[in-house]
């Protein structure tokens, strides 16, 4: 007796210290069997006009729970949300078309949750953490365009702060009407929300992050028609939540800096990304020298307008400053705004258009222009024209161009726009900037 317990304590303690009793590891599934996974849980939603074929737009969405929940971008639900008497929003389930609901929104993380009523056999699982490293490969499904239902592999890069938000950022290329599908992990469980893909660049693709579709597909349990809340004051507190939230992260003047000539300055926003623009070969500027930085929060107010965005241009001998350096597709904006105000002149008329570029509807506009000294005793020139967003009351768009004096080696002018946020955001984020301008003399 003795003999055989000495035999099974060596027996269970020999199993309990073997390395296959542990927990299976994740089965890491081909591509072919990612999308094999997915058949029957990614559709086409599309907003049209009421009763008709009339496609507006169209993106992506994926369900979550089979009794009729589907995740997608709250970009792509944005027109139907605005306008819920001109629009409607519909689930292409393969020849059925089924109606949608709105339900719950993530402005600021870009993130929808929709009801239709149908019993789905097939769902996706959301990972249940973000376990996944650089490098890692991952698969994303949408409705690229015109196209059926597409899957595109691509590779894992990290969480990134863009602007006043966390996104995933991954090497894939993303195109529209993907916007919304899900991207999975070797697994096939989803870890994030197709979102955007950067412009001006290959490959370079974002999502909305695990951590924000985790917590929205906590809220299918009780949740309401979006249409019986008030969706612009969500809208609005969720964006002024996080700006308090981004602005708290603000980086101190020095590690950032930039620099043009004896002219540096340095930036509020710690994820400011700055460099040469690639648009510099093919504009006037060839042979000046300036800097482009810009950071981009992917919230949204509504259909039409990015909220939360900050865009900055320095250039050195060049007062003018093209706008179509600095906003890219504003410009045609600007061109058409600046021509209908044939009676304003010279610089009125240049504020004017340019605060018709950032107005979103009739807003009344402010510009204003003064003389400052900053802390380091660097004299400007600032102008800026402040427009309210209407039916968004406290948030507003601002252009400010900040001429600098000859600081022996050229003047230098700088311009930057500042969409969706508050003032108190807006004159914190202008003031640090300002500040944050120096001179380097040249040593004698």
């Amino acid at each position: 007796m003795r003999l055989l317990l000495t035999v099974l304590t060596t027996f269970f303690s020999s199993w309990a210290q073997n390395p296959d009793t542990s927990p299976p590891a994740a089965v890491h599934l081909t591509g072919p069997q990612v999308y094999a996974l997915s058949e029957g849980t990614v559709f086409k939603l599309i907003t049209r006009l009421p009763g008709t074929n009339a496609e507006r737009e169209h993106g992506t969405a994926f369900v979550v729970r089979n009794d009729g929940y589907l995740i997608t971008n709250y970009h792509v639900v944005a027109t139907s949300v605005g306008e819920p008497g001109k629009y409607e929003l519909i689930l292409q389930e393969n020849d059925k078309s089924t109606p949608a609901k709105v339900l719950h929104i993530d402005p600021v993380n870009d993130i929808a949750l929709i009801k239709v009523d149908s019993i789905f056999t097939r769902k996706l699982l959301i990972a249940p953490t973000q376990n996944i490293a650089n490098g890692e490969t991952i698969y994303s499904l949408g409705f690229p365009k015109s196209e059926q239902i597409t899957m595109i592999s691509g590779t894992f890069n990290g969480e990134r702060l863009m602007g006043f938000a966390p996104v995933l950022a991954a090497s894939m290329p993303l195109n529209p009407g993907m916007s919304g599908g899900p991207s999975l992990n070797s697994t096939g469980e989803v870890i994030g929300v197709n979102r955007a893909m950067m412009t001006q660049a290959q490959n370079i693709s974002y999502l909305s992050p695990w951590s924000a579709l985790s917590q929205i597909v906590l809220k299918s349990e009780g949740a309401r028609d979006l249409a019986s809340t008030d969706w612009k004051r969500k809208i609005k507190s969720d964006i002024m939540n996080q700006e308090t939230w981004a602005l708290s992260r603000a980086a101190p003047a020095g590690p950032s800096r930039q620099k043009i000539g004896n002219l540096s300055f340095a930036l509020p926003l710690n994820n400011m990304q700055c460099g040469q623009d690639d648009s510099a070969g093919k504009s006037s500027l060839t042979k000046r020298e300036f800097i482009f930085c810009q950071t981009v929060s992917l919230a949204l107010l509504g259909p039409e307008t990015e909220s939360l965005q900050v865009a900055t241009v320095a250039v050195q001998n060049d007062t003018k400053l093209s706008l179509d350096l600095a906003f890219g597709a504003l410009k045609g904006k600007y061109d058409k705004a600046k021509n209908a105000r044939p009676s304003s002149k010279g610089k009125d008329r240049e504020l004017a258009a340019l605060a018709a570029v950032l107005k979103i509807g009739d807003a009344e506009q402010k510009c204003s222009v003064r003389n400052v000294r900053n802390k380091n005793g660097v004299g400007m020139r600032v102008r800026f024209c402040t427009v309210a967003i209407p039916d968004f009351e406290g948030l507003f768009s601002t252009f400010v161009k900040i001429d600098v004096a000859d600081t022996g080696s050229g003047a230098t002018s700088i311009a930057q726009a500042y969409e969706g946020l508050s003032l108190p955001a807006t004159t914190k984020m202008v003031s640090a900037f300002l500040d944050s301008v120096t001179v380097e003399r040249a040593k004698k």
